[in-house]
């Protein structure tokens, strides 16, 4: 029997670049996959392509607000069952001067970023406190651990979203519900991104001497909703390579054009 059988995963928002490898490897452990997102067409996508490899996949369409999230939590349940996995993703982001960085830019990541993971997991926490339990992820990135020059945005959100992971593993946890953080290390995108001003740079700053790949990502998630990860909480999980034991990026090579 698959590891994770009988459970529902939410997945949320579609146009992550991990949400094709992440919702593939809880369907392959057994879970019911919901795919949620503001905008039917990218949620339908994922969940045909999803559906191709035999997985139990589901387009959700919810606009992003406390009602809506409730709503759709509600037809979820009655439709397939309790959600018992919540895996909120983070925005994509692209490096700019924090001097060239817009109001609207900003705002949108904060949107984007810190109050979707406040809505869902509100509304999803309060399910599961009222049900059987369950476990929340937050996805972030490196930028979530301290300081990076040009990601502004995504760091401060991010790092927001650490605190909230913290604050509700503290709050939720004789109720049933875990909370934890996911840091991803350097994916292709992000080396690339990366690599724009500081050519070469990342492999070389990689103890582990690779990038990620959605694989070793998906991997770490699967543990973090394991059972065999039933006291692990309030946990911010770096998979990164040793990335950031080692100081970080701008700490290493300031100025390597």
């Amino acid at each position: 029997m698959p590891i994770l059988d009988g459970n529902v995963a939410i997945l949320t928002p579609a146009n992550s670049e991990l949400i094709v490898s992440f919702s593939a490897a809880l369907g392959q452990a057994g879970c019911t996959v919901i795919i949620a997102d503001a905008a039917q067409t990218p949620a339908a996508d994922v969940a045909a392509t999803l559906q191709a490899q035999g997985i139990p996949a589901f387009a959700w369409q919810t606009d992003i607000s406390a009602e809506a999230i409730d709503a759709a939590l509600q037809s979820i349940t009655k439709q397939h069952g309790q959600p018992t996995i919540l895996v909120k993703l983070p925005a994509s982001s692209t490096p700019v001067a924090s001097t060239d960085l817009s109001e609207a830019d900003f705002r949108r990541s904060v949107e984007n970023n810190l109050i979707h993971a406040f809505l869902w997991a509100q509304a999803a926490g309060r399910h599961m406190i009222a049900g059987n339990g369950g476990v929340i992820v937050n996805v972030t990135t490196l930028a979530a651990l301290g300081g990076w020059p040009t990601w502004l945005a995504q760091s401060a959100t991010l790092g927001g979203v650490h605190n909230l992971v913290h604050t509700l593993a503290a709050e939720w946890g004789d109720q049933g519900v875990r909370v934890n953080a996911l840091v991803c290390g350097v994916t292709e995108p992000m080396q690339h991104q990366i690599e724009l001003s500081h050519p070469n740079a990342v492999i070389k700053r990689i103890p582990l001497g690779r990038i990620a790949t959605p694989d070793d990502l998906a991997q770490a998630l699967l543990y973090l909703v394991h059972p065999a990860a039933s006291y692990v909480s309030g946990e911010i999980l770096r998979v990164d390579g040793g990335w950031d034991s080692w100081g970080r990026l701008y700490a290493v090579a300031p100025k390597d054009k």
